[in-house]
């Protein structure tokens, strides 16, 4: 991992083997985020799992 990196809690994340995460990379799980092995991101990549009710009435 190439820092820095970001995630909002990190408990949430399962790293396969050999994952690698250039800089500047965001990872937010608040939902569980599963990567599988070999699994190479490069720079500022995001992974988002937060969601917001889509009627617009409810946000």
């Amino acid at each position: 991992m190439q820092p820095p990196f970001f995630c909002d809690y990190g408990s949430n994340i399962e790293l396969g083997e050999r994952v690698f995460f250039n800089f500047n990379c965001v990872v937010l799980d608040v939902c569980p985020v599963r990567i599988g092995d070999f699994t190479l991101f490069g720079p500022a990549a995001r992974i988002l799992t937060p969601m917001h009710p889509w009627n617009a009435e409810q946000r």
